[in-house]
Parts: C-alpha cells; structure tokens; sequence
C-alpha cells in the first residue's frame, strides 16, 4: 500500500499495515505513484507538483532515478506499461511523456505526446465533417 502524504511517500506492507519505508525526496506534493508491475515489483515511481517523477528501489529503500524538471505543470499521473519496461508520465497541461525503463538507473524520454492538442485535432475534424456535410444536404 502507497499513501502519498505531501511530498513524503508511506509504503506500508500488508497485512498488517507495517511502514516499512518512508520515501523522501520531492519538494512538492506527491500527487501519482504507481509500482512497476510486471516489470519490477520492486519498483516504485512516483511524480508530483515538483514536475519531477522518481523511480525508487523499495528493496533497498534507496533512489534509482530523479528527472529533471519536465514542464511547467505539475505532474498528475503515472502508469506503466504491462507489456514493456515503460512509463507514461502526465502533467497537467495535457502533455503525456513516454520513458524507457529498461536501463536504469539511466531513463531516456521515447516520446511526447500533447493530448489536449490531439484531441482538439480530433474535435476540429469532426466539426469540418458535420459542416461538410451539412453543406451538401
């Protein structure tokens, strides 16, 4: 179990609820942590309104990767990738960044991808659609 509590991260074992770590390390509110299943149980990552995301060994209770800063916005989301040894980290301003896990401690950025502009892409062309077609009925 993950509680996030400000910019500190509980990692409680159960049953029992035994604190078994406190991670510390964000200078901001922890606001996403997801464990690396099935890649790495071991693993967990974290992301927050430092804009920054962590990727921690809870085996050893140490740090393996810290990004830079990533944006201007927070970071609201993680997840990986059940198939790959991948995270995707969002942020608040709608940008998606894809990472590869394979080679920590060392994290290299596969791909960005602006939602909020994909869907306005998505949006635009379905608006020429109905006009489209309301201009030949």
């Amino acid at each position: 179990l993950v509680i996030c509590a400000g910019a500190e991260v509980h990692v409680y074992e159960l049953p029992g609820l035994r604190n078994t770590f406190r991670l510390e390390g964000h200078y901001a509110s922890v606001l996403a942590a997801c464990f690396c299943e099935p890649h790495a149980s071991h693993q967990l990552i974290t992301a927050g309104e430092d804009r920054t995301f962590k990727v921690w060994d809870l085996r050893e209770g140490v740090l393996l990767y810290q990004s830079s800063i990533l944006t201007a916005s927070p970071l609201t989301s993680v997840s990986v990738d059940p198939s790959f040894p991948r995270v995707a980290v969002g942020a608040a301003d709608g940008v998606v960044r894809f990472f590869d896990l394979a080679s920590l401690p060392a994290c290299r950025c596969l791909q960005v991808v602006d939602v909020s502009k994909q869907l306005q892409k998505i949006a635009d062309g379905t608006a020429a659609a109905a006009s489209a077609q309301d201009a030949g009925d």
